[in-house]
């Protein structure tokens, strides 16, 4: 086994998954080498005591949230084909940009970006195609970072104009 899929809530029983057992899932899918996938499209059913989720994925951004009330560590990399992502913090975002090589292999199951959070915590990298080098020989792995001031983190739909207004696209 190399990945557990896990609807959270259940379709069709709209049974939700307490966190305890996601974590034991976790757990028992590491000892093995297998990741967990838990999709959570249906948990906005939930009317009351709604859970906290991390994770949003919307039609232009995937979003990540660091929550201090969530001490639990969450790391997510992708292959960030548009060379650019940002974190947005009290209304600024820091944005990196990077090259991106299709025809590269990247680290980390083809990541060229991950952004890891713990608690209140977030840390955002790029990763570099992996290279072998020769004795001597370089290599160059170039970040460009700029900040956006007044950033509405609102919704998809205005950050995507923020981000096309900032970086020309």
């Amino acid at each position: 086994t190399r990945l557990v899929v896990i609807t959270n809530l259940h379709n069709p029983t709209s049974v939700l998954t307490q966190e305890s057992v996601l974590r034991e899932i976790g757990e028992i899918a590491r000892s093995i080498g297998a990741l967990v996938l838990v999709d959570e499209v249906y948990l906005d059913a939930v009317y009351e005591n709604t859970p906290r989720t991390s994770f949003h994925l919307g039609p232009e951004f995937v979003r990540l949230r660091c929550d201090p009330a969530s001490p639990a560590p969450t790391k997510i990399g992708a292959a960030c084909e548009r060379g650019w992502f940002a974190y947005v913090a009290e209304r600024t975002a820091f944005v990196v940009r990077t090259s991106y090589d299709p025809s590269a292999t990247y680290p980390d199951r083809g990541c060229s970006t991950e952004i890891y959070t713990e608690g209140g915590f977030c840390e955002v990298e790029t990763l570099g195609p992996l290279t072998t080098l020769a004795p001597g020989a370089i290599a160059v792995h170039a970040e460009h970072w700029s900040l956006i001031a007044d950033v509405d983190a609102a919704d998809d739909a205005s950050l995507a104009r923020t981000f096309a207004e900032h970086l020309g696209a």
